[in-house]
């Protein structure tokens, strides 16, 4: 690209980001077609909003908390094609390509049978630790989810996608460090370990076991290149929309069952 791509940030953790390309962007204080980066706290779609009304090409939400369905549908319509992307703490692009591309190179036939779900995250996490799950759960079944049954911390899925396989989740809230585990079922075995410092993907065939390489890349930076992405080529972004679709599926299995 013949352009350095400003971006607005006062996060330290974005500002590092941008000194890790520095053939495509810069540092800048004007909102106006440039790359906003705003606080995931409990007033972001208010704040994206803003950034929108100010001219903002692309904005990135850093760790979002949960938002309203009608907040998030909002944001939508009123982004138009610009990207809004949202950085998820358990739940990275690149790790769930991974996933899913393993699979694929095992066994092109093998598609999975069932995908399981395990989430155990302190009360700080939790909230974020669950939707994550979903998201990955959504990610290794081949498309949108629908909660046939669940409630109490466990869900059980349909995907939405003919081809789709079901899904199962668990979700408790617990002391350490949080951590989801995932696995994909059927001739080829996908197993992720995910916290926030890292996902590790394995994939298990008849033939042997593989370990996807660590990623290194921090969140942010993959924040920051995604966005570029989409304002550049054009790149699809839909995170908005499958926060919502994970939250709304997040708030039936934790509700009391029967409810």
């Amino acid at each position: 690209m013949s352009e350095y791509v400003p971006v607005v940030t006062a996060s330290y953790a974005y500002r590092v980001a941008v000194a890790e390309l520095p053939l495509r962007t810069r540092l800048s204080d004007d909102p106006a077609g440039a790359v906003v980066v705003v606080d995931g706290g409990s007033e972001w779609c208010d704040k994206v909003s803003d950034s929108l009304a100010a001219g903002a090409r692309a904005i990135i939400v850093a760790r979002p908390s949960t938002a309203s369905a009608d907040e998030l549908a909002a944001l939508v319509a009123r982004a138009g094609d610009r990207a809004i992307v949202l950085e998820r703490p358990f739940l990275r692009p690149d790790a769930v390509t991974d996933a899913v591309t393993a699979r694929r190179a095992a066994d092109a036939q093998a598609r999975a049978r069932l995908v399981a779900a395990d989430c155990a995250a302190a009360s700080n996490d939790f909230a974020a630790a669950l939707r994550d799950s979903i998201g990955w759960l959504r990610g290794l079944s081949g498309g949108a989810l629908v909660l046939r049954t669940g409630g109490n911390g466990v869900g059980l899925f349909d995907s939405r996608e003919a081809d789709g396989v079901p899904a199962v989740l668990t979700a408790v809230r617990a002391g350490g460090t949080s951590r989801l585990r995932i696995r994909a079922l059927g001739e080829a075995v996908s197993e992720v370990d995910v916290s926030i410092a890292r996902a590790l993907v394995t994939t298990s065939t008849a033939g042997g076991r593989s370990t996807a390489p660590e990623r290194f890349e921090t969140p942010q930076r993959l924040a920051l290149r995604r966005a570029i992405d989409a304002m550049t080529a054009d790149a699809q972004i839909e995170d908005v929309a499958e926060f919502a679709a994970d939250s709304t599926l997040a708030a039936a299995v934790i509700a009391p069952r029967g409810a």
